[in-house]
């Protein structure tokens, strides 16, 4: 809900394909083709849109030094802007980084670091987690998220996932994310299949 009352609620599907260029260099592509959006207003009025999102290109690097302890990577991403006007960002490129530590064979604190630019807006974002391997085959997390945007109020969210590994190449995951401030969205859910391809 925004500061006119209006409720938002959107449904997207995405898919992201990766794919290795050399050892430690991979190829990331993703888009959006289905979205579905509805407006609420406080006067009763009903919007709904539909259309697809924007497409990106991605090249991740898997930094040297990483080991069973320590990893890090650092992603480069350009945003094409070819989704539907009611779910397009405009172009954009941002460059991410993210560190991981074992603390212990179980346990493992996550840091994610983004800048974004593009269409007039900048945008920075860190993203601390705490992940725990419960089994061989799941694992779950505990993630906050702040987000500091040029010519917006700031975001700061707090949520958790699970990741399921029914069978090996085949991995289910579910997710969801809560607003703590009145600026951020109120509730984010996110659920996703990955396979791997040999």
């Amino acid at each position: 809900t925004d500061a006119e009352g209006v409720r938002s609620t959107t449904l997207s599907g995405e898919a992201l394909l990766r794919t290795g260029l050399a050892p430690g260099l991979e190829l990331q592509v993703s888009g959006a083709p289905w979205n579905r959006q509805r407006l609420r207003a406080p006067d009763g009025g009903d919007t709904r849109l539909r259309g697809a999102g924007d497409s990106s290109v991605g090249v991740k690097w898997a930094g040297p030094g990483s080991n069973d302890r320590t990893a890090w990577a650092v992603l480069a991403t350009a945003v094409v802007a070819r989704g539907d006007a009611a779910f397009s960002d405009g172009r954009q490129y941002a460059l991410a980084a993210s560190v991981e530590q074992a603390l212990t064979d179980r346990w493992s604190l996550g840091l994610f670091a983004e800048h974004q630019r593009g269409a007039g807006q900048r945008t920075t974002t860190w993203a601390p987690s705490l992940s725990l391997q419960a089994t061989p085959t799941v694992s779950t997390y505990l993630e906050a998220g702040f987000f500091d945007v040029s010519d917006a109020p700031d975001q700061t969210l707090a949520g958790a996932g699970l990741s399921w590994q029914v069978r090996p190449g085949v991995q289910l995951d579910i997710s969801f994310d809560v607003g703590l401030d009145d600026d951020s969205p109120d509730l984010q859910m996110a659920s996703g299949l990955s396979v791997y391809l040999d």
